[in-house]
């Protein structure tokens, strides 16, 4: 099963230095061991997900995986990718609908 990626996908330096070789690695479920992925929330009332990327591994995850839209290395370096996710979000939007802003993204690209 293919996995959903945002056409302008967020990094850390360390994703962002090699970021077709890990999508080409979760892809096909060789896995990347201390990166985080993060995606749209699966929740109504969250903005995103942090998921470590050994989990999506499991083909049940990756069957619900929704939209990713940012790869990082180690936990808080996903923090603070999220975190300034939400802030461009904010910054573009004067409001904080990240599923709404990614799914006009999409349309777009």
């Amino acid at each position: 099963m293919r996995l959903r990626w945002c056409g302008q996908l967020y990094t850390d330096e360390r994703a962002g230095a090699r970021e077709q070789w890990y999508r080409w690695r979760l892809e096909h479920g060789a896995g990347c061991p201390g990166m985080y992925v993060i995606t749209v929330s699966t929740h109504e009332q969250m903005l995103l997900d942090i998921v470590p990327a050994l989990a999506i591994r499991q083909e049940p995850v990756r069957r619900r995986l929704p939209l990713i839209v940012g790869l990082a290395f180690g936990k808080g370096s996903a923090w603070e990718l999220a975190s300034r996710i939400v802030s461009d979000v904010y910054r573009e939007t004067s409001g904080t609908d990240v599923r709404g802003y990614f799914r006009e993204e999409r349309q777009k690209g």
